[in-house]
């Protein structure tokens, strides 16, 4: 019988998952869909300086989002043992993904956005972030699956 305390850490656990996931992949989603496209008809200096704004409000939610996927989903994988070989093959799968959207996010928001490319970079890095990271919840849903 599992206690009540353990029960709610277990959901609280699966929330902040989840709402890291929705933070991480929805912040470069909006910026690579929303934001990027309306900075397009600013001047290269407001542009500059409008992302480097921009980059530097995101970057402690990239890296709150980042500790509360690696918290969590550590605390889920080691309370939820007896997968099979075919889980732990695309669990691993997964996990290149979502090192890639942490490595793609983080640099894109730490990038010094003193010099005009380092907009249009850190907007490919979160674009390859939102992609990479739909692509590892699309993974992520067949593991829910194949539990």
């Amino acid at each position: 019988m599992v206690s009540i305390p353990l029960e709610v850490l277990g959901v609280f656990s699966r929330w902040l998952h989840i709402v890291s996931v929705v933070a991480l992949i929805g912040g470069a989603i909006y910026v690579w869909g929303v934001a990027a496209p309306a900075l397009k008809g600013l001047q290269d200096d407001d542009r500059t300086g409008a992302w480097a704004a921009q980059a530097a409000r995101f970057r402690p939610l990239v890296y709150a989002a980042i500790a509360g996927l690696l918290v969590s989903g550590t605390y889920n994988l080691l309370t939820q043992p007896g997968h099979t070989r075919m889980y732990h093959i695309w669990f691993g799968v997964k996990m290149l993904l979502a090192a890639h959207v942490f490595v793609s996010a983080a640099l894109a928001v730490s990038a010094p956005a003193e010099r005009p490319e380092s907009e249009s970079r850190g907007v490919r890095r979160l674009a390859g972030a939102a992609i990479v990271g739909l692509l590892a919840i699309l993974v992520a849903a067949y593991l829910r699956r194949i539990y």
